[in-house]
C-alpha cells in the first residue's frame, strides 16, 4: 500500500461544496483525482504556513466551469499574511513536488502564485516580485506581475472559489472591465508584440512550444473577445465567438483548441500571423 498516497487523499479536509460543483461536471475519475489534489495543496499549505495562510482561491478554467482535462491547468493563488521565510519556500517547494510525484500526470500542470496582503490593496500591478509555482515548481527568479494583473484580479473577484478563506470579493481588488481593456492593450501591443518579433517566438527554456503555440492563439480570442465587447468569458467561449467573427482563422483556431499536453504542433507562423492579425484589429 502507498501510505505517502493514502495520507494525501484521506485527510479530514473537506472542499467547500461550491467547488465540489465545479468539479462535478468531469468524469468522475478526473473529478476525484483534482479533488485529492486540492485537498492535498490546503493541507500542506496550512501545515506550512500556518496562521499565515489568509486564503487560497481556484481561478482559470476549473473556476470558468470550462476545464478540460487533455489540455488544462489547475491554477491557484494563495495569498499570505507576510512573505515567504526561506524556510517556507524549501517547504513549499517540497509539498508540491511531493503531490506532483503522487499525481504525475498533473505535476506540469498545477500553476499558481503566492501573494501578501499588501499586494492587493491596489488595483496597480505590484512593483515586488512574488513567488510562481509553475510545472510544479518555483520559477527562478520570482517574476513580478506584468498587465495581466487586472485580468487576473477581475477574474478572480468575479470568478474565482475560495478553497479556504473569505469570499473572493472581500479580498481581491475591484478591477472594472475598463481597467481591464487598458491593461490587455499595453500587454497586447508590450509582451505579445515583442514576442512576435522573435525568430522562434514559441521557443522558452522550461515551456513546451507546442504548448505556448495554442496558449498563444486561444489568448488572442480571449483577447479579441474582451476587449471588443468589454466582458470576459472562458476560453471555450472566446475561441467559438473568434471563429465566427473571423472564420479565415477558424482552422488555425480549432487546432489550438484540440491540442492536449504531449501533442507537437507546427503552427509557428500562423500563430505569430495570428498575434499580429489581433494587434492591427484592436490598434
Amino acid at each position: 500500500m502507498n501510505t505517502q498516497r493514502e495520507n494525501a487523499t484521506t485527510s479530514d479536509e473537506k472542499l467547500p461544496s461550491q467547488i465540489l460543483v465545479a468539479l462535478s461536471s468531469l468524469d468522475a475519475g478526473t473529478a476525484s483525482e483534482i479533488q485529492a489534489i486540492l485537498v492535498a495543496l490546503v493541507t500542506g499549505m496550512k501545515h506550512v504556513l500556518g496562521n499565515q495562510l489568509v486564503g487560497l482561491y481556484l481561478t482559470g478554467s476549473l473556476s470558468y466551469g470550462d476545464f478540460d482535462v487533455l489540455s488544462s491547468d489547475i491554477d491557484f493563488i494563495t495569498i499570505i499574511s507576510s512573505p515567504l521565510t526561506d524556510s517556507q519556500r524549501k517547504d513549499l517547494a517540497e509539498m508540491h513536488d511531493r503531490v506532483g510525484k503522487l499525481y504525475p500526470k498533473w505535476k506540469k500542470r498545477i500553476d499558481g502564485s503566492y501573494l501578501t496582503v499588501d499586494m492587493l490593496t491596489s488595483t496597480d500591478p505590484p512593483k515586488e516580485a512574488r513567488p510562481f509555482v509553475n510545472g510544479g515548481e518555483f520559477r527562478k527568479p520570482d517574476p513580478v506581475y506584468g498587465y495581466n494583473w487586472a485580468p487576473d484580479m477581475y477574474n478572480l473577484r468575479n470568478h474565482g472559489l475560495a478553497l479556504y478563506g473569505p469570499e473572493p470579493k472581500k479580498v481581491f481588488p475591484n478591477v472594472d472591465m475598463e481597467m481591464v481593456a487598458e491593461a490587455t492593450l499595453k500587454d497586447l501591443n508590450g509582451r505579445w508584440a515583442e514576442t512576435a518579433k522573435k525568430p522562434k517566438p514559441f521557443e522558452r527554456e522550461g515551456y513546451d512550444s507546442s504548448h505556448l503555440q495554442a496558449y498563444a492563439v486561444v489568448t488572442m480570442c480571449r483577447l479579441l473577445r474582451n476587449i471588443k465587447l468589454r466582458s470576459m468569458s472562458s476560453k471555450k467561449v472566446a475561441a467559438t465567438w473568434a471563429k465566427q467573427e473571423y472564420p479565415e482563422w477558424k482552422n488555425l483556431i480549432e487546432i489550438a483548441e484540440m491540442w492536449q499536453v504531449g501533442q507537437v504542433l507546427h503552427e509557428e507562423e500562423r500563430a505569430k500571423n495570428f498575434i499580429l492579425f489581433t494587434i492591427n484589429e484592436l490598434s
